[in-house]
């Protein structure tokens, strides 16, 4: 079992590992990134950096202090998945 999952994790996109980290992200930015309480993602390029702004405590906006929060425990690889994620919408 451990050997079919290793096979399958390596068999997984970034577009997929992203779709598995924007769960946490739909419920203010929409099921397809079309905003909500948060503003729209889909189109954006500049995820990664927006971010990585956040995890460095940086105010971009009325929701930087939740935002602060979310992007606290992504590393660059789940922030670069996030990104492959909403380009894929």
């Amino acid at each position: 079992q451990l050997e079919a999952k290793r096979v399958a994790m390596q068999q997984e996109t970034p577009a997929d590992r992203g779709a598995k980290i924007y769960v946490n992200c739909n419920m203010c930015h929409g099921m397809k990134g079309e905003g909500g309480i948060g503003p729209a993602l889909i189109g954006s390029t500049s995820i990664v950096k927006m971010l990585t702004q956040y995890k460095n405590g940086e105010t971009r906006g009325a929701q930087s202090a939740l935002m602060w929060g979310q992007a606290a425990n992504l590393s660059t690889q789940d922030m670069e998945d996030l990104q492959a994620y909403i380009d894929s919408m």
